[in-house]
């Protein structure tokens, strides 16, 4: 049994509710979510092991309906030894259903087979772990966004982890929604950003984790990140706002940014589906 739990737990790292939103977005909210592994590197063989390895059991969950997609991000900053995360992993996910399948030991088992044949799964678990170490997943679900569907993905992305209490969380979904969401379409139209991303965690509960939502703004690359002029795409949303200041002002102390990261994009199953 305890083979069989590490084994579940190996394969959500490789290709690692609605009920839980604030009411202001629990019934409209896309039926989205991503899981989001965080995977420290122990040595050069984890990319050569995702393309070589990663991406068949990825390809298998594709092709049953189980996964959307799987994306394979670089953290560039913060970078170094010491820092948690060297990369994500980035399940993507249409229901919690198929949140079910992934933590099912006979259907994954399925998967398994299917990929390995008759190959061992103790030897590609041992290179994992000689090549990595998973150091835990949160699954997000998807709130809003500026440009709907993958069109709007970039290969650089910033990551803004956001605090908010209980007592602001509609407050504050509603000025993403109203405030900022036109902003960052503006900015997209403008050519300033690829995609704004507006997510929630649903897992882990709790206010032992820092960052209950999290906004993620899409490039295309450094150049691009360096001529953001939020201002400008502010007044083009607000045409009509005479004290557009002060509205940006409140609605940014409706929480606190926890942290920032940037994200490379590596890989993803949908761009190496055959």
């Amino acid at each position: 049994m305890k083979k069989n739990k590490i084994l579940v737990a190996f394969l959500c790292a490789l290709f690692s509710t609605v009920f839980l939103l604030p009411d202001s977005i629990a019934q409209d909210a896309p039926n989205i979510f991503f899981e989001m592994e965080c995977i420290k590197k122990k040595s050069d063989d984890l990319i050569p092991l995702m393309k070589e390895e990663g991406m068949k059991f990825n390809h298998a969950l594709m092709k049953e309906g189980v996964i959307l997609d799987w994306i394979l991000m670089e953290v560039v900053y913060p970078n170094g030894r010491d820092c948690d995360c060297d990369y994500y992993m980035v399940t993507v996910l249409d229901g919690m259903k198929n949140l079910d399948y992934l933590w099912s030991h006979e259907k994954m088992g399925g998967v398994v087979k299917k990929v390995m044949g008759d190959r061992s799964m103790d030897a590609l678990m041992d290179r994992f772990n000689n090549a990595a170490e998973a150091r835990g997943s949160m699954l997000y679900s998807l709130i809003d966004e500026a440009i709907p569907g993958p069109d709007g993905n970039g290969r650089l992305a910033q990551v803004n982890f956001m605090t908010v209490d209980d007592a602001n969380a509609d407050a504050y979904v509603d000025a993403e929604r109203n405030i900022w969401k036109p902003i960052h379409k503006e900015s997209a139209k403008s050519g300033m950003i690829k995609d704004w991303m507006f997510i929630s965690r649903v897992f882990p509960r709790g206010t032992a984790w820092a960052g209950n939502f999290v906004t993620i703004d899409m490039f295309d690359s450094f150049e691009q990140m360096s001529k953001m002029n939020m201002w400008d795409a502010a007044e083009k949303a607000h045409p009509n706002e005479e004290n557009l200041g002060q509205v940006l002002s409140a609605s940014a102390g409706l929480r606190e940014i926890t942290r920032s990261e940037t994200w490379k994009w590596v890989m993803s199953a949908s761009d190496e589906m055959e």
